[in-house]
């Protein structure tokens, strides 16, 4: 973004190129004060780097990581919101375009359109890798708001119906959005299901019990040796069957609905899925699950002992 407003302002002092390289010596620094042990720890760096990127190697999805976003944006914004937001794009666009206010409309929408492209080519996908978008989520629908006003206005409606629908819009656009948050607050004050399953292993599972965890959602207590895995079955990253558990001297394994949901609801639709989580499931013993409801909110979880 700084790039773009240097680059598309005339008349850049001292020039463009020196203030496009005052801007990266700028983010390099700010980069480096916060994270310094980037430089002066440089192999764990490179480690650790090397690990997280191994998250993102190339997997099948149940669906487009585009289509998981925009169902995030749409449902948590509702659609009168989720409408404005488009006609603030499409505003936006035009403006870039033709004008006025090239620049600022540029810098406006390239952000969130480069990073939800990028997001959606990357197969580790959660809802929170959204959340730099939110800023220009809320300009794009105040410029579509903003800009719809403007268009009743050319309108002979009389003045009380027109405040009416503008406020009308305002209301729709802005409450669905406050009151999912709302509810979420209120739901953070519950207990969830992921601390349902941490204070059940505490007091029911031997210390120093082998046990894997699908998803990172539940990070298991210290006194057991438990690794978290992106998907219990068909991943590189995790045994693939009950015999591979047990051979790999796993006890435990704590299956999450975020993963196993999907396949079991719609075993037509994901065949292979179904049948790897039927016979894992089938093939251990259930122990424990803590289901998802109004009073304890999140994941369904379910814990399996490998071993007989």
């Amino acid at each position: 973004m700084p790039l773009i407003a240097v680059w598309m302002t005339l008349g850049a002092k001292p020039s463009r190129a020196l203030a496009s390289l005052a801007a990266l010596a700028g983010a390099a620094l700010a980069f480096l004060c916060a994270a310094p042990y980037s430089v002066l720890d440089l192999p764990a760096f490179l480690n650790g780097y090397a690990h997280l990127a191994g998250y993102y190697s190339p997997k099948s999805l149940a669906e487009p990581a585009a289509v998981t976003y925009y169902k995030h944006l749409s449902r948590s914004m509702a659609w009168p919101a989720f409408l404005l937001v488009l006609t603030g794009l499409g505003l936006g666009a035009v403006r870039a375009i033709r004008g006025p206010g090239r620049v600022r409309w540029t810098v406006t929408i390239v952000f969130p359109l480069v990073h939800f492209y990028f997001l959606s080519g990357q197969t580790l996908v959660y809802g929170r890798y959204l959340l730099p978008l939110l800023p220009f989520v809320c300009l794009l629908a105040a410029a579509g708001c903003v800009s719809g006003v403007s268009l009743l206005r050319r309108f002979d409606i009389p003045r009380a119906a027109r405040t009416a629908i503008i406020v009308g819009v305002t209301v729709a656009a802005v409450l669905p959005p406050a009151w999912q948050s709302l509810n979420f607050m209120r739901d953070m004050t519950r207990i969830s299901t992921v601390e349902q399953a941490y204070m059940w292993m505490v007091d029911n599972l031997p210390k120093g019990a082998n046990v894997v965890i699908e998803t990172q959602a539940l990070i298991a207590p210290r006194q057991f040796n438990a690794r978290n895995v992106p998907q219990l079955v068909m991943d590189s990253r995790a045994p693939q069957e009950h015999a591979d558990y047990l051979a790999a001297g796993v006890d435990y394994i704590i299956a999450s609905s975020q993963k196993f949901g999907e396949p079991l609801k719609a075993a037509h639709q994901h065949p292979d899925l179904y049948a790897a989580y039927r016979r894992l499931f089938d093939q251990s013993r259930e122990v424990a699950r803590f289901e998802s409801s109004t009073e304890h909110p999140g994941p369904e979880l379910r814990i399996f002992k490998v071993r007989p």
